[in-house]
């Protein structure tokens, strides 16, 4: 019998004969819930009655129309599509749709869906039978449906792979093979999955892979329009880490991420422009630490308040400081109130007051976005 043949044969003998997961009963509910399969579905009908709705808009002669009720659990029990069967694994899985949350009920329907074709559903049983606390661990079925999603087409199941080998969770020394799967990975990723393999590449010498390989990699990365790429290329360019020192491409690299809205290239090229000799430029640094402050950035208001304070890259001024201070405390950084109380003394009290309404327009006139982390993009 085949690894393969062995791992699905487990998972069959779990959902149909009840074989005990090590450590877990909860694969004797999904045993249960797979012998009792009709009678579930008829319990289902029988208890969850339709919600209440308690929102309703009023038209006409008072006519009430309904505001549009949620989706429910019930309402997907009769349809045998594979959406069906992922959102009544996801309704279980989080207590929504009108169900409690039941793991083992959840394990079930995702299996359904699963053995329906969906790689969501094969990927999200690698995670649960890796992971999940409340599930039954079990990493011989999570390598199964993790390689199962990479061949449906998920690419980053096949990094999901190369970790469990990296662990040790399979039981064997997988050096080796994880590197295997990481080059799979490789060939069929995309920027941020590109990215990923990058930093596994750095973090784990130990597979043998040359470090420049992990630079080729973010470069295309780059090229794919991702600016964590492009973050860890300037700092690498600027620090001379890996590859050799180039200042330039250093902040060119950082002003790529910059312009594509990563606020944290933003500020650190701020702070750049501030402290790199060769690279210097007050005039630059005030310009991207204002674009980074359009996203409420708290760093960006403190250095702001900071530079105006001090006078040195940007012109003295306490009224100035102050305001950019206020926003950074009103932007929740503790600190900007400390320094606040050190130039009050230095300030007339109709330029504090004025300070705070400045501060106030400045947030009428830059509504607040949400900020474009290098993380998420």
């Amino acid at each position: 019998m085949s690894f393969k043949q062995g791992v699905l044969g487990g998972i069959v003998l779990c959902l149909l004969s009840g074989t005990a997961l090590a450590g877990n009963n909860l694969s004797d509910r999904i045993k249960a819930l797979q012998n009792q399969q009709d009678n579930f579905v008829s319990e289902q009908q029988r208890e969850e009655t339709p919600a209440s709705v308690s929102d309703s808009k009023k038209t006409g002669e008072g006519a009430s129309v309904p505001a549009p009720a949620p989706e429910m659990a019930r309402d997907f029990l009769h349809d045998q599509s594979v959406q069906a069967y992922e959102k009544l694994g996801a309704f279980y899985m989080t207590g929504t749709g009108g169900v409690d949350r039941d793991v083992s009920r959840g394990l079930y329907w995702y299996h359904k869906a699963a053995a329906a074709g969906s790689s969501k559903a094969m990927l999200f049983l690698g995670l649960a039978y890796e992971k999940f606390e409340e599930a039954p661990i079990d990493f011989q079925q999570s390598f199964y449906w993790y390689l199962k999603a990479a061949k449906a087409g998920i690419t980053v199941a096949y990094l999901s792979v190369s970790d469990l080998y990296l662990s040790g969770k399979l039981g064997v020394n997988g050096q080796e093979q994880a590197a295997y799967w990481l080059q799979k990975a490789e060939v069929e990723a995309d920027p941020p999955l590109l990215y990923q393999i990058s930093e596994k590449i750095l973090t784990h010498p130990e597979l043998g892979f040359n470090p420049l390989e992990a630079i080729t990699l973010l470069k295309q990365a780059s090229e794919g329009g991702y600016a964590p790429a492009d973050i860890r290329l300037a700092k690498f360019y600027l620090t001379g880490n890996i590859v050799e020192a180039n200042a330039k491409l250093g902040e060119d690299y950082y002003q790529l991420a910059a312009t594509r809205g990563s606020v944290e290239a933003q500020y650190d090229l701020a702070v750049v422009y501030l402290i790199d000799p060769g690279l210097k430029n007050s005039r630059k640094a005030v310009v991207w630490l204002q674009k980074a402050a359009e996203s409420y950035y708290p760093r960006a208001f403190y250095l702001l308040g900071q530079l105006y304070a001090k006078g040195d890259d940007a012109p003295q001024s306490y009224q100035r400081s102050y305001q950019w201070l206020e926003l950074a405390r009103l932007s929740g950084l503790t600190k900007a109130e400390a320094l606040q109380d050190q130039i009050k003394p230095l300030m007339a009290e109709a330029e504090i007051d004025q300070a705070r309404l400045l501060a106030k327009k400045w947030q009428q006139e830059h509504p607040k976005k949400q900020i474009t982390s290098s993380k998420t993009q």
